[in-house]
């Protein structure tokens, strides 16, 4: 496990990495790099599980579009020709997808299954990205998935869908994903490296760890933020 997750060491002013969990940097800076080795590498490898089935003319759902999901839709943007929905209940989040290169942006309610069939001629998305992972969201995205699509669950907010013969369409399926490997983090940093994702960030000094902690509970954080020793 990882300084910060399974063990401490994550917010110390210095850490010890095995070399092997290191990828050389060359025109980005450290602060801008960080989140690719979170929110940068989990979205991606979220991606990758759903890559072969966005062909033009599909369409991916991307729920929860702040710190892991406006990166996952600069992944999608950038590695697929699908249509790309970005959905969240902050405005913030809305812009942040819209201005990564999203194609509709709708706001998470009652309401948003119905777009979302609507703005894909009621056939459903192709994959669903879902990034928050409580009751309603995982209901959102079975709800607007088509037949034969794919649910990626990476957020961890608690939330289950009973899975069952008749609660989800004929052959499509629901699977989880965590983190990635070191190659992928490579191929992360490369496109990174050729200009092609630009995180949004918000940058802290070290000791403004507990002022940030409460500011991403209050979800007043855009983006991702990043400590600085």
């Amino acid at each position: 496990m990882s300084g910060g997750l399974g063990r401490d060491g994550g917010m110390a002013e210095y850490m010890v990495a095995p070399a092997r969990c290191v990828v050389p940097l060359s025109s980005i800076d450290p602060a801008d790099a960080a989140p690719f080795t979170d929110a940068g590498l989990t979205s991606y490898h979220a991606v990758k599980l759903v890559l072969p089935m966005l062909q033009p003319g599909t369409t991916a759902v991307v729920i929860g579009a702040g710190g892991l999901g406006h990166l996952a839709g600069e992944f999608l943007r950038e590695l697929t020709g699908a249509k790309i929905i970005g959905v969240d209940r902050s405005e913030a989040a809305l812009q942040l997808a819209a201005d990564r290169g999203a194609d509709l942006c709708l706001p998470s309610d009652d309401t948003t299954t119905g777009e979302i069939m609507e703005a894909t001629n009621g056939r459903g998305a192709t994959a669903v990205l879902e990034m928050v992972g409580i009751d309603a969201t995982l209901k959102m995205a079975v709800q607007c998935l088509r037949q034969r699509g794919r649910v990626v669950m990476v957020g961890i907010g608690g939330g289950s869908y009973p899975l069952s013969y008749t609660s989800i369409n004929a052959g499509a399926s629901m699977i989880s994903s965590v983190g990635g490997s070191m190659a992928e983090l490579a191929e992360v940093i490369a496109l990174a490296e050729a200009g092609r994702l630009k995180p949004h960030t918000t940058k802290f000094a070290l000791d403004e760890a507990p002022t940030v902690l409460k500011k991403l509970k209050e979800e007043k954080i855009s983006g991702r933020a990043v400590l600085i020793p």
